[in-house]
């Protein structure tokens, strides 16, 4: 139960966070005799490694799809430890991106959230209008730095919905 909520929650720091969520974990991290912080950095570590996953696999994880209007698009995210891996598979990802859009979809996205710098990596695939209207900084290999983005819901989703209703 700890982890459920130290994942939900990206160790509790996520905007999504409640209060209910912090009071849950500190007792249940009592209970069991852990951490919080180091559990929750032990759990992501373990499960954050991309490596073995395809790049289709990486995007199909933690996919949801959406529509604005007559706009169709997926944001999937990832929690990675450090932007390493996603930066070496960067080209790959783009062009696993790029397939995704070739169907239904305007446009999609993979959000990699660095747990420990509370921040993200935007790839972005798709309408053009779009992507010009992106206002984060732009990194190496095309992709765009969310400094103090984590939370696709509460984050991610309303600013591109922003985004789509401004273009």
């Amino acid at each position: 139960m700890l982890a459920a909520i130290l994942s939900d929650t990206v160790i509790l720091r996520s905007p999504t966070t409640t209060g209910v969520d912090h009071e849950m974990a500190r007792w249940l991290a009592k209970l069991c005799g852990e951490k919080i912080a180091s559990f929750g950095e032990a759990m992501f570590a373990a499960g954050s490694s991309l490596r073995e996953l395809s790049d289709d696999e990486i995007l199909a994880r933690d996919r949801k799809e959406f529509s604005d209007g007559d706009i169709r698009f997926a944001i999937s995210q990832v929690e990675v430890l450090g932007f390493k891996e996603v930066q070496s598979r960067l080209d790959d990802l783009m062009a696993a991106l790029g397939r995704y859009t070739a169907g239904s979809l305007d446009f999609a996205c993979l959000i990699a959230t660095d747990i420990t710098a509370e921040s993200s990596l935007l790839l972005y695939q798709g309408d053009e209008r779009v992507h010009d209207a992106i206002t984060y900084p732009r990194v190496d290999g095309g992709a765009f730095e969310m400094k103090d983005v984590l939370s696709r819901k509460k984050q991610v989703l309303p600013y591109f919905r922003d985004l789509i209703r401004r273009v």
